[in-house]
């Protein structure tokens, strides 16, 4: 059987999506070299109620994370425990209630994408 090498924590926090495995362990260092140097391309797709105001774009908020009540939420002063989330979109599919973006997070806060767009 070949060698086949786990290249760990993509994301922090999990979410579903692609495991890489490298074939040789020189492979699984350069990946893990590139996951820890944010060289490593990470993208999402998301659908969303609703449509965004522009076809593509960039949202930038301050985002407070409970965790108590494991939610994180937009407010609009800084304070002790919150965060700027920035990421951009683009629409690649829309109907009258659903819109389909792709998203790249330029930040990585818990529950970010979720947030943001729940917030508009």
């Amino acid at each position: 059987m070949p060698h086949a090498s786990w290249v760990p924590q993509l994301r922090k926090n999990r979410v579903s999506g692609l495991m890489v495995l490298a074939r040789s362990a020189g492979a699984a260092s350069e990946l893990s070299r590139q996951v820890r140097e944010d060289a490593f391309g990470k993208e999402y797709l998301a659908v969303i109620h609703g449509c965004p105001d522009a076809d593509q774009g960039t949202l930038t908020d301050l985002l407070l994370r409970n965790k108590q009540e494991r939610k994180t939420y937009i407010v609009t002063e800084p304070a002790k425990g919150v965060q700027e989330a920035i990421l951009t979109y683009q629409v690649q599919a829309q109907t009258e209630e659903l819109t389909r973006v792709r998203i790249q997070l330029q930040t990585g806060r818990t529950h970010q994408i979720r947030a943001q767009f729940s917030g508009r």
